[in-house]
This record gives C-alpha cells, sequence and structure tokens, in this order.
C-alpha cells in the first residue's frame, strides 16, 4: 500500500468513527438541543441562566458590577421564571460589594422555557430595579 493510500484508508475509518458516534453522542444529552440563556447586563447587574440537561435543572447567578441601580448594602432577591408563571424563589443576599452572587438551582421538566428576575433594594427595602437574564429555552 502506498501512503497515499493509507492515509485516504486512515482518513475514511475516521469519518466513518465521527458520523458513526456524533449523533450517538448528541442524543444522549438532554440539554443538546437547549437554546438561549446566558448573562445580560442592566445598568449595574448581570443577571445569568444556563440549562443543565443531565440533571434537567436550570442554574442561576448574577454579577453586581457597579453601583448604578445597586446599593451598597442593599438587597438583591433572585427569581426563577419557569414558562412565564411560575415563579420561584431562589433567595435573598445582601449586595455588600462588587462581584459574584449566587449559585442557585430548580429542577425542571420536559421542555420548557425561562428567565431570571432580580429584585434590587435599598437598606431600608426601597426598590430601585429588576435586572433580567436572557430566556433559556430546553426541549
Amino acid at each position: 500500500m502506498t501512503v497515499a493510500t493509507r492515509w485516504f484508508v486512515g482518513l475514511l475509518a475516521t469519518l466513518s468513527m465521527i458520523f458513526t458516534t456524533a449523533p450517538a453522542a448528541m442524543a444522549a444529552d438532554p440539554g443538546a438541543d437547549a437554546s438561549g440563556g446566558g448573562c445580560w447586563t442592566n445598568s449595574g447587574a448581570r443577571p445569568c441562566l444556563s440549562y443543565r440537561g443531565s440533571t434537567r435543572s436550570l442554574v442561576t447567578d448574577f454579577y453586581v458590577l457597579s453601583w448604578n441601580g445597586v446599593a451598597p448594602s442593599g438587597t438583591a432577591t433572585v427569581w426563577v421564571v419557569v414558562d412565564g408563571w411560575d415563579y420561584r424563589r431562589m433567595g435573598t443576599v445582601c449586595t455588600a460589594s462588587l462581584g459574584h452572587y449566587g449559585a442557585w438551582s430548580t429542577g425542571v421538566g420536559a421542555s420548557g422555557s425561562a428567565w431570571v428576575e432580580v429584585d434590587f433594594f435599598t437598606p431600608s427595602g426601597s426598590w430601585l430595579m429588576t435586572a433580567y437574564s436572557p430566556d433559556q429555552y430546553w426541549p
């Protein structure tokens, strides 16, 4: 066998393996067809949402990037809104510093959509703003 023939046979074997195993690998992850999610910056806040297909759960967190719309020593209440009506309170934290907050998760059923709302309040409890994540969709 010439070098060119061995190379061509090796290429065919590699392509055969890719096209045979790739669809099976994609089908194994129920989150493979999920879309959307991620983070959005709203004034000084950046809520995030993602879907984990292996556990059929939504995972959320948020960042305080500046004090624009967010109060130092205020509070933030995090909600995941599933299918437009199911408001799930994930937690309330004190916004004591700039940076990352939380890592909450909640289970979901088959196919749906969700987004995150983070309500920001002053230390005395007055509402400042609500920040939103992009919509997350899952199969």
